[in-house]
């Protein structure tokens, strides 16, 4: 799966039903540096890209939560695109200052507040938006599917 960093993660689960992450090379061929949390039935994966956003909490931690997003749907073999919400503070004007959408990203119509999704191609919006803006987890409006092994 992709996350919003661009990061690619392999999200796989053992026969005792324990689920693990690994991150994959980048086009580059570096190597991403992650974090995993387990909490609960539930894996989170922190790329360090989002280690400065998460702990100011400009960006919501179930954007990480590979486990939720892949019984979501929300996973590259189910959709190409992430759900976000993105909230502006009110020191920001954002009819002056914010572009239409996040570059990379596309904007729901008519949506309150505002949502963009977010293509799994490496491109991550919150690298490239204007600050302060928070990020929040995709909506559960998804039907839920199993997890994929």
């Amino acid at each position: 799966m992709t996350l919003v960093t661009g990061d690619r993660i392999l999200v796989s689960t053992d026969t005792s039903g324990r689920t693990a992450a690994t991150a994959m090379p980048r086009e580059d061929g570096t190597q991403p540096l992650v974090q995993t949390r387990q909490s609960g039935q539930d894996l989170y994966v922190y790329p360090e890209a989002a280690v400065a956003a998460l702990a100011a909490g400009r960006v919501d931690h179930e954007l990480f939560n590979v486990t939720a997003l892949v019984r979501q749907g929300y996973d590259d073999a189910h959709t190409k695109k992430l759900p976000l919400i993105a909230v502006y503070d009110g020191s920001v004007n954002v009819a002056r200052s914010a572009p239409p959408a996040p570059r990379g990203a596309a904007r729901s119509p008519s949506t309150r507040p505002p949502c963009w999704s977010v293509p799994s191609t490496g491109t991550s919006p919150a690298a490239s938006s204007p600050r302060p803006v928070t990020y929040a987890s995709p909506p559960p409006s998804r039907s839920t599917s199993s997890p994929r092994r």
